[in-house]
């Protein structure tokens, strides 16, 4: 199975075989959003349109990458983080939020790719996937988060034991 973690800059996917780590990925688009966030431009601009179309086709590219890869290892299943956002936040992370980050657009791709690879996506409530994942596992913070939401996902969805919240394994930096 494949566990994906979700912002505005990064993807992040782990790839799982019963409790191998069989690879890990970091995908970053920081660079394309900090550029059309500096233009401090209206999003009619010629400008703004060109990056923006740009990261959309980046965010395709990266939906194509993540089905080619777990495809390629015979991913049965993928698991994302149900995100969905309500609430008061300032100008720059709303904007960066809700006109910047495609999420939508990734996971609609991703559904349809999976649809045609014969592969289920389901989504994962994150709650604390970050901390969690941190306690765990030694990779950065992102790739443990993504661990995190592919082990809940097929602890709750998959074998239904309902373990929202793991057996705590302690890593090993964090014993000593």
């Amino acid at each position: 199975y494949l566990g994906i973690d979700l912002n505005p800059e990064y993807i992040r996917i782990s790839i799982k075989e019963d409790d191998k780590i069989i690879h890990t990925k970091l995908y970053s688009v920081k660079k394309l959003t900090d550029k059309i966030i500096n233009l401090k431009v209206s999003s009619s601009n010629p400008k703004f349109k060109s990056l923006n179309n740009k990261l959309n086709h980046e965010i395709l590219e990266i939906s194509k990458d993540i089905s080619n890869l777990s495809k390629q290892v015979n991913c049965k299943f993928i698991f994302i983080e149900d995100l969905s956002f309500n609430g008061n936040s300032n100008k720059y992370s709303n904007r960066k939020n809700k006109n910047l980050w495609k999420r939508d657009i990734l996971i609609n791709n991703l559904e349809k790719r999976c649809s045609i690879n014969n592969q289920k996506l389901y989504k994962v409530n994150p709650a604390y996937s970050s901390f969690i994942g941190n306690l765990q596992f030694n990779f950065d913070d992102p790739i443990n988060a993504s661990l995190e939401i592919g082990r809940r996902g097929y602890e709750c969805i998959i074998k239904k034991t309902k373990q929202f919240y793991p057996e705590l394994k302690l890593k090993e930096v964090l014993i000593s």
